[in-house]
This record gives structure tokens, sequence and C-alpha cells, in this order.
């Protein structure tokens, strides 16, 4: 018996734009004031048609979307809030050609396919075809590749081969995100949310000055405890599906000069939950392992997969005083540790025979 419904009541303001319509005057004549300021649009309608300007071609200077000769889809922070966008697997329905789906089998592990090109294996050395890009560092394993939207400043998709500007493994596109960045105004931004099945959500963001004009800091917080709803019934156990995602990222900017800056990024994190439930409609046949599981939520067997991840990326930007170029360089570190216990083939527990 497999229990598929989950009501969800979050708690947060989200405003939602119904329709906006456009009134053109007459040539020649007049409009009152008051009615064009009735029809600007505000909220969330404002943030969705607000420009976006992108650095993909990797210039000095940023250029607006609609400037550039690359089929891409951007999107700012402030509209990812506004969609109420949680992770980017989200953001597939609004892009064409795009598929950003996790591989399926293993937790965390991103399946990103553009134009038709990707990869469905959770294997750390196969290659994607997808490039994913954070804070201009290459994530060279589809493993933790599946991002949460809490801290994200930008996020952009660019369909079709990179290779020229992004080097290897970018057939399909690229994907590049930029978390913020700390500031010398102090802000502290809070996101609660929690669901009947008990979803609970939590993040925290603030920034603001250490040294006045010269070193910045901020630190985001995130964490999400999913208890789960489907029932095992083979266990008994009715909170199948639990997870939890913890996200720690301090960052600190230091500005050596009007010419020299300098900004050092740390992100801690863990991902860990049951694994996903095979489905087989074998039966048994002698001693082979083969599949008894035709629901597919009868998994006699205590299922995981944890992945925790860190990395340190060093982003120092040189305003070049001769012509009008700005020297960028990247240094990153990322290690990324997993384990798992899974049942692939599905297969009931045949003497002699262990798990997978």
């Amino acid at each position: 018996m497999v229990n598929h419904t989950k009501s969800t009541r979050i708690f947060a303001v989200v405003a939602t734009v119904a329709a906006i319509s456009w009134y053109e005057p007459a040539r020649g004549g007049e409009v009152d004031p008051a009615i064009l300021s009735a029809q600007q649009p505000k909220g969330s309608a404002a943030l969705l048609m607000e420009e976006i300007v992108t650095k993909s071609r990797k210039k000095s200077v940023a250029e607006e979307v609609q400037d550039v000769p690359i089929a891409m889809t951007a999107y700012s922070g402030q509209q990812l809030e506004a969609l109420n966008v949680r992770n980017v697997e989200e953001l597939s329905f609004s892009m064409p050609n795009v598929q950003l789906d996790s591989v399926g089998t293993t937790r965390g592990t991103a399946n990103f396919s553009i134009r038709g090109q990707g990869i469905n294996s959770s294997i750390p050395s196969v290659d994607p075809t997808v490039g994913v890009f954070i804070d201009g560092m290459y994530l060279g394993m589809s493993h933790g590749a599946l991002y949460d939207m809490f801290d994200v400043e930008g996020l952009e998709v660019l369909r079709g081969p990179q290779g020229v500007l992004f080097g290897r493994n970018v057939t399909g596109g690229a994907v590049t995100m930029r978390t913020t960045r700390p500031s010398h105004e102090f802000t502290l931004k809070t996101k609660a949310s929690v669901t009947d099945d008990n979803d609970q959500v939590y993040a925290l963001v603030t920034t603001g000055s250490l040294i006045p004009d010269v070193l910045s800091a901020k630190l985001a917080l995130y964490g999400r405890d999913d208890d789960g709803y489907f029932e095992d019934v083979a266990t008994g156990n009715d909170n199948f599906g639990e997870a939890e995602t913890y996200i720690l990222r301090p960052a600190l900017t230091w500005t050596i000069s009007d010419d020299l800056e300098t900004t050092l990024i740390y992100e801690r994190g863990e991902d860990k939950g049951d694994q996903a439930i095979p489905y087989n409609s074998l039966n048994p046949i002698g001693d082979f392992k083969v599949a008894t599981h035709i629901n597919p939520l009868s998994e006699p067997v205590g299922q995981y997969n944890n992945a925790r991840w860190m990395h340190l990326i060093s982003e120092t930007n040189y305003d070049v005083n001769i012509g009008n170029g700005t020297i960028t360089n990247i240094t990153t570190y990322r290690k990324v540790d997993e384990d798992s216990d899974g049942d692939l083939d599905g297969g009931s527990d045949a003497p002699n025979v262990p798990d997978v």
C-alpha cells in the first residue's frame, strides 16, 4: 500500500501574478500620470520583468541578456525568490530543451540534459555533457550538483556547445550559478517553511562590514529536515523518503585597493536520506536473486545514501589600468565523499547472495 497524498502549507509570503494588462495611449493623446503609475508592475511582477545582465562571455563589463548572441535563459536571485524556486530541478519547466533532473538512483546526483545531450549515470568517472559551474568552479562530477537556491545571486543556462569559453564537457551546454557576495551594508535575511508532513526548511543569510571599505563578510546557513511521507509495507516504516540537508557557507571580501579585490568562499554541506527503491516485476526462480518487490515500496533492507562535500574558492579581480579589461584569477578546491547501500536489481534476499 502506497500513500501518495501530500498536502503542503508553506508559511511564507508569496505574491502570485495572475495577469498583467498593458495600456497603449492614443497617438498624440495625454495620459493621466496616476493611470500610468497604477499600470506599472509591482511586487513579483516587477521582479520578473527586470533587466538581467550576464558575464557568460567572460567580459569585464556585464552585458544585458538580450544583447548576448547565445541561446540562454537567466534568472536573478530576486526572480528566483519571486518564483518560489527551492532548487535547480524546479526550473526545468520554464526553459525549452532543458531538463535539470536528478539521476534517480542516487541522491544529489545530477542528470542534466540540454538539447538531448546528457548522461544517466551516477558513476563518478562518467563525464557529463552539461557542465555545472558554481562561482566559476567547474564541478567535475555529477555528485552534489543539485543546488538549493537559498543563497544564489543569479543562475544562467546556456544551450548548445560552449567549449570555446568553458572548456570540455559542455557539449550540450552549461549551467552557471553565482552565490551572493559579502557587502559593507548590513543585511539579514531569514526564511522558514513547514509542511503538513513535517518537511522543514530553514535558511539564514547575513552580511556586513568588518573593516569599513576594506573587509566585508557573509554567513549563509541552510537546513532541511524532511520526515518523509511514504509507507514501507515490508518494515512498517511510514516515514520512508526522509532526508536531511545542511549547508554552511561563509565568505570574505578583501578590497586591497581600488583596482584589486579578493573574495574567499568556503562551503561545507551534507545530504543524507533514504535510497531510491528499485522496481522489478520478475518472480523468484530457484535460488537466484531476482525481484520480488512488486510493490515499489516493499523493501526489507535499510537502504541509504549519504553525501558530504566541501569546497574553497578564491576569486581575485584586478582592473587593468591599460585598456578596459579585468584580470580574474579563480583557484578552487573541492572534495566529495559519498557512501550508499542499495538493492540495485530490486531482487529478493536469496540465500548466500549479498545485497549490492
